[in-house]
């Protein structure tokens, strides 16, 4: 466009264009250029982290000159030198990574949507983050008042789309809720262009996923509920109280009050009951010296942790495999990567306090020397624009309220240049608000999942009640599978119910899901360990309705090698009170398989994972 147009190469379409993306993917960007269009077709105005100076002398250059064409420049700069931009008239308007944009009343929203441009493109892999409001944030941006104010949105799409999906949605509400979807999607297909990783499956290998529910051990349990039992209901402390619980499922040790705090004896009660819990903890290691000192770390006290070691020991002792592991918390990467150490393993590690100009070599060696096995990244600093496809197994610690953040981190090695065979393994504590978030996760992605999609009527519940397909029969349990829209059954009380502990289940997802199979034969008891009352399955389940997901009860049945030996492996501590007699630390899994159109049978041999397709 910036060399021919309808009316002929002297009148091109358009002029000046720009492209703005996370600081990370700045260079990308302008490697990309250079690729397809060579030193001579295209030089790009390129502002990444320099100097003031340099930087105000690259747009004041750009802005002036008429043979500057094209400026690639992040979010953060635009912000910074908005009064330098905002005089020039753009023609093209290019945001990758354009989610960021969800928030209208941000700054970088703001600032982005005053310049001058009169075409608007959105690049982005997760369009749907949290709501409709901020899917319809993204629409006005590139088409302002296509959809009315905030509140007609509301008014006329969100409020009945979301009314129809819930579990007891009655007949007028689901007829209405759909009417106004298929409005909505026919809207929005005028200007919306799709493609889903459906269209890299011919071109990459086989991926494997599997969510891997994870039994907590006894300080867990106890630590988790001294949390429940200090529970204060006003926002801050929520907040605080809801990290503490995230903290616990990835490791006690976590929620361990600062040194600062702990010399100066200044501890509020739940932290004093912390101390005093984890020196009685049987399975613990503490100093001599004072019981205010550090404790030193025992990856033991974290059925997750416990896990991730004995799936990286297997995946080093039977393949040749490499590892990246991704959390959402610096701390949790400080114990993983002590961890890992302690085993002798070499690791790279990128968080956010890693410098924008070592990104790139941290992955470039990564990706050349073969004696490095561990990547250890940040979920929100490494979630775009990596490339790691040097390794082909991937470990989420833990999850993030926001499925985008996930989504985009669970993409950084099944991607271009991948040759193996992918594992991506999703760990989660199982009863406890690892869980709740997961299902909060299924709900959002549900919900973006009605727009994007051609046909959303698979999210409803069903108008005409069906039997489960397993309901006349005693079904295989190892091909029982997850509905796809387990979302439009979860109720608003199961949406309420974070602060709870279920240590009477296999896996509280499964329990809600409405899944008709002999899983509900296998508890030993119907007593519940929950502040809240038992809730039962629904019956809404359709035949249509079965998604992809397979899951397994006895993690000995599925097809990972690697999954079984850990099965297989000498059980955890049993909790004092654990209804459930597990017969190990894992006690579910989901499953799913995507496979191109190469045939490909999971063999016996752990080796053989790892041949290249």
């Amino acid at each position: 466009m910036l060399t021919q147009s309808p009316r002929g190469p002297f009148h091109p379409h358009i002029k000046k264009a720009i492209v703005i993306s996370p600081a990370s993917l700045i260079q990308l960007w302008a490697k990309e250029v250079k690729k397809w269009l060579g030193q001579a077709r295209l030089r790009p105005t390129v502002v990444i982290e320099n100097s003031k100076k340099q930087t105000d002398f690259l747009i004041q250059n750009f802005a002036t000159r008429v043979d500057e064409k094209l400026l690639i420049i992040s979010y953060e700069q635009i912000r910074v030198n908005f009064s330098a931009l905002e005089h020039v008239s753009f023609d093209l308007m290019v945001c990758d990574e354009g989610h960021r944009l969800k928030n209208p009343s941000a700054k970088i929203t703001q600032c982005i949507s005053s310049l001058k441009c009169s075409h608007r493109i959105i690049l982005t892999g997760t369009p749907f983050q949290n709501n409709l409001s901020e899917y319809r944030a993204l629409v006005e941006f590139v088409n302002p008042g296509f959809l009315g104010t905030i509140e007609e949105f509301r008014k006329s799409y969100e409020r009945p789309i979301l009314a129809a999906r819930g579990p007891d949605s009655d007949q007028e509400s689901i007829r209405f809720g759909l009417h106004q979807l298929d409005e909505l999607i026919k809207r929005t297909s005028t200007f919306i262009l799709k493609r889903t990783s459906k269209v890299l499956e011919a071109f990459l290998p086989p991926k494997i996923e599997q969510i891997v529910f994870c039994l907590p051990t006894c300080a867990q349990v106890e630590f988790y509920r001294s949390v429940l039992s200090h529970l204060s209901y006003d926002e801050q402390n929520v907040l605080q109280n809801i990290t503490k619980l995230m903290k616990i499922c990835n490791h006690p040790e976590l929620v361990l009050p600062k040194e600062s705090a702990m010399s100066d004896c200044l501890l509020d009660e739940i932290d004093a009951s912390f101390l005093q819990l984890l020196s009685s903890a049987s399975d613990s290691r503490i100093s001599t010296h004072t019981p205010y000192q550090r404790f030193s770390f025992s990856p033991e006290l974290s059925g997750k942790m416990i896990v991730l070691a004995q799936l990286a020991q297997a995946i080093r002792a039977a393949t040749t495999d490499k590892l990246v592991v991704l959390s959402s918390f610096t701390k949790t990467l400080d114990v993983l990567q002590k961890m890992f150490e302690s085993c002798g393993w070499k690791c790279l590690r990128l968080d956010g306090n890693t410098e924008l100009s070592e990104r790139s070599q941290l992955v470039d060696r990564f990706q050349c020397d073969t004696s490095i096995f561990i990547f250890l990244l940040s979920t929100k600093a490494g979630g775009v624009g990596l490339n790691l496809c040097s390794a082909n197994r991937l470990v989420l610690f833990d999850s993030a309220w926001n499925p985008a953040f996930d989504s985009q981190a669970l993409a950084r090695v099944w991607r271009d240049g991948q040759t193996k065979t992918t594992w991506i393994y999703r760990l989660l504590s199982t009863g406890m608000i690892d869980e709740k978030i997961f299902q909060r996760q299924l709900m959002k992605n549900d919900i973006g999942e009605l727009i994007l999609e051609q046909d959303g009527r698979h999210c409803f519940p069903s108008s005409q009640k069906k039997k489960c397909p397993n309901s006349d029969k005693r079904p295989n349990f190892n091909q029982s599978r997850l509905p796809t829209s387990f979302a439009s059954r979860l109720s608003i009380e199961d949406l309420k119910d974070i602060f709870s502990l279920n240590c009477d289940t296999r896996c509280d997802t499964h329990d809600i899901s409405g899944c008709r199979c002999e899983l509900s034969q296998l508890k030993k008891s119907s007593h519940k360990l929950s502040k809240t009352a038992f809730r039962k399955s629904t019956n809404k389940v359709r035949e249509e309705n079965i998604g992809d997901w397979v899951h397994y009860a006895n993690p000995l049945d599925c097809q990972d090698e690697i999954i079984k030996s850990i099965a297989a492996s000498k059980p955890i501590t049993k909790r004092a009170d654990d209804i459930l007699e597990a017969e190990g630390i894992i006690s579910f899994i989901f499953s799913k398989s995507t496979t191109n159109h190469t045939s490909y049978t999971p063999s016996s041999d752990a080796r053989s994972q790892t041949q290249h397709v």
